[in-house]
């Protein structure tokens, strides 16, 4: 049998809260794609935009929440939401994808813990802390002046209050203050959904050897992302030059949006389309997120780093991943450079499903 994947982050349910149904073609996973890929378990993260006005931002979330379950309903031969281990490997055993429910940026919890219990019961087991922005209490790695050490007395309660519940701690997007201290804090793994190795692309969304050990001696993992910018520091100044006026105008017209998500998604699609226009000659091959993979297998062991593509997050992908049925390539490339089954498969699936037995039970 083919061995089944593990995905920690994407970004297809905000497209999905605007419309898209999950079979469409055009989102990068999709319930065909997911089939041809072998998807076993995917983290579908909750995207709340930074720029949604403060007492909208939980009831946004919810919604986006509420409308991918009830999509997710509609082809339950197919896919399934999962709240604990049992049942993702019951949705494995069965051909089914495990959806896992997370969030992405913890601002929708508005500054109240007891919103994080509510997101709980509706199914959600993963927070990423913090986004591109700052929140009231934990800091952007996007930040270059912070307003305070990384976390605050507050962050520091939702942290414990995410042990407690049994939710899985995400520090990607964090600055290093704030994973520092949420690392040393929590009594459960963390993970780093969707970043990378800083000593291959040293950018500030990736993350140093020391951080990478850390997220290690937690028991969690890192899922690398996709993303060619955070792959390849050449290929990083190429866009930067390249598109970096497209980034401008997309994070400006995201602010403009506010909590107008159509506006936003429309921002996106002409940002993605004129990024892949402008980068059509310099494109980046797959093989660079099986360095990243490497590397960290080296550093601290293989049952500590995993996939993270950020499908549906990002404006351009790798050459032969523009779709998730692109990981049936990325297992060929592993095997190539004499990955063992057993390592492969613990890359795949196996250490994601380790971290969450132990945090979600």
């Amino acid at each position: 049998m083919d061995i089944p994947v593990c995905d920690l982050h994407c970004d297809t349910a905000f497209k999905v809260f605007i419309g898209k149904k999950i079979t469409d073609p055009s989102l990068e996973v999709n319930l065909g794609c997911m089939l041809q890929g072998n998807i076993g378990i995917q983290v579908f993260a909750c995207y709340l935009s930074p720029n949604v006005p403060q007492h909208q931002r939980f009831n946004l979330t919810l919604d986006m929440i509420r409308t991918f379950k009830r999509e997710v309903d509609q082809y339950g031969e197919r896919i399934q939401i999962c709240t604990r281990s049992s049942d993702i490997k019951a949705a494995i055993a069965s051909k089914r994808t495990a959806a896992i429910l997370a969030i992405e940026n913890g601002m929708a919890i508005e500054n109240n813990p007891d919103n994080l219990q509510r997101f709980y019961e509706e199914g959600v087991r993963c927070l990423t802390i913090v986004h591109s922005a700052s929140s009231d209490w934990a800091i952007s790695c996007n930040d270059a002046s912070p307003a305070f050490d990384g976390l605050t007395a507050f962050g520091e309660s939702v942290v414990r209050r995410l042990n407690r519940l049994g939710m899985i701690i995400d520090i990607s997007h964090a600055h290093s203050q704030t994973a520092e201290k949420i690392m040393a804090l929590s009594e459960q793994p963390v993970i780093a959904s969707h970043s990378c190795a800083a000593a291959l692309c040293d950018v500030s969304r990736n993350l140093t050897d020391n951080q990478i050990e850390a997220v290690a001696q937690s028991g969690g993992m890192i899922g690398i992302n996709f993303f060619p910018g955070f792959l390849d520091f050449d290929y990083y100044r190429f866009f930067i030059n390249h598109c970096g006026d497209l980034l401008t105008r997309f994070d400006q017209m995201e602010q403009q949006a506010g909590a107008n998500l159509e506006q936003i998604a429309a921002a996106f699609a002409s940002y993605r389309d004129q990024a892949n226009q402008r980068m059509a000659n310099n494109t980046l091959s797959s093989e660079r997120i099986i360095d990243h993979i490497d590397y960290i297998r080296k550093l601290v062991g293989e049952q500590y780093v995993g996939f993270g593509s950020d499908f549906d997050g990002v404006p351009v992908m790798p050459r032969g991943m523009e779709s998730c049925d692109g990981f049936n390539l990325l297992k060929h490339q592993l095997r190539q450079r004499r990955f063992s089954e057993d390592t492969i498969a613990n890359i795949c699936y196996r250490n994601f499903l380790r971290v969450f037995k132990t945090v979600c039970g």
